[in-house]
């Protein structure tokens, strides 16, 4: 046999092998992926035409949580009705609504396995008759377990409390569900001072007011800069306190303005003690005045103890919130804090947050 028939017969057999294997390579996918079906944690027909009007975590070794729409937003009613994050509060409903998973399990026998023990968290997604309904009208419920490093939006093994299936889905809610030891205050919430009270669009601010138990008194105006066309220019900020007039500083400015747009609040209490928390009287009354919005009102309380914890009570959300003497200084400033050149931008690390 001539050797050029020899190799075309060869290339014909490598040929046929490859062909074959990759038969046998395409069957195993199909196997693999027939035993492994991808699927979603809520039925889009589940979801047609409910609302979602409470949510209540089941976090171990702490109380349940109930958060609702209250006054025109959603709050936290076991935290005195603070405010929520409402991209957290977003992101906790995607988590479960909008999941795709694998199912790992269909028995409880593997649930520790999972982190499904004593050890999981409930999650519950309830209509709007969760007060009066014997059922709390609950829509959605999942234990939540161990979350698994991997994808976007990281994992986590749930289980759907009405099929009892447990699910590796492709979002980790564990990320919206932390209540370390030491932080006072819930999880989903929006920490910052001004939490609820900053308005939606706002493109800037009029005027600030800062007034004082002490009498003294300081106003903050905006104004065109002199070199401002009638259309343009950045303006600038007038500093009075009753006895002068002065520019204020545009960088005093700035990082106090980022200051009440990020700075935070370190716990919580009960509104209806404001009064034994500093505030009779308080140490000062800070209003806000928005570009085209109703004002905001601050009041900042006394001290209340050694370490300098500082009450502040938010007029809009009607929180009260704690923070430090040295933020309860930031948020009610004196002229000199604005205009004074010999002493340090006391908002200076605010400029780069």
């Amino acid at each position: 046999m001539k050797l050029s028939r020899l190799l075309f017969l060869a290339s014909l057999a490598l040929a046929a092998l490859a062909a074959l294997e990759h038969a046998l390579e395409r069957r195993s996918e199909s196997a693999r992926r027939a035993g492994v079906r991808v699927e979603r944690l809520v039925d889009p027909a589940q979801k047609e035409g409910v609302t979602v009007a409470a949510v209540t975590l089941g976090i171990p070794g702490r109380p349940e949580l109930v958060y609702a729409r209250s006054r025109g937003e959603w709050r936290c009613m076991s935290a005195f009705g603070a405010p929520v994050a409402i991209g957290q509060l977003q992101g906790l409903l995607a988590s479960f609504l909008e999941a795709r998973g694998v199912v790992r399990a269909r028995s409880n026998a593997a649930a520790a396995t999972y982190g499904l023990a004593e050890t999981a968290t409930l999650v519950r997604f309830h209509g709007p008759k969760i007060l009066t309904a014997e059922d709390r009208d609950v829509l959605f419920a999942f234990e939540v377990g161990a979350s698994v490093a991997g994808g976007a939006l990281g994992r986590a093994f749930v289980r759907a409390l009405d099929s009892g299936a447990i699910l590796e889905i492709d979002h980790d809610p564990t990320r919206f569900l932390a209540w370390p030891e030491g932080q006072a205050f819930p999880p989903l919430l929006d920490e910052r001072l001004l939490a609820g009270a900053w308005p939606r669009g706002v493109q800037g601010f009029e005027r600030i007011f800062v007034d004082f138990e002490s009498g003294a008194s300081l106003e903050l105006a905006r104004r065109p800069a002199p070199d401002a066309g009638a259309e343009g220019g950045l303006g600038e900020w007038v500093a009075r306190d009753g006895t002068r007039e002065v520019v204020a500083l545009p960088y005093r400015l700035a990082g106090f303005l980022n200051f009440l747009a990020r700075a935070t609040f370190t716990g919580l209490a009960d509104p209806r003690d404001a009064a034994g928390l500093g505030h009779d009287p308080p140490f000062a009354r800070v209003t806000i005045v928005p570009t085209g919005a109703e004002p905001l009102e601050l009041t900042v309380g006394n001290a209340i103890d050694a370490e300098g914890t500082v009450f502040v009570a938010n007029g809009a959300s009607g929180a009260l919130v704690q923070t430090s003497a040295e933020s309860a200084r930031l948020l009610a400033p004196t002229l000199t804090m604005m205009v004074d050149t010999n002493i340090p931008n006391p908002w200076e690390v605010w400029l780069s947050r």
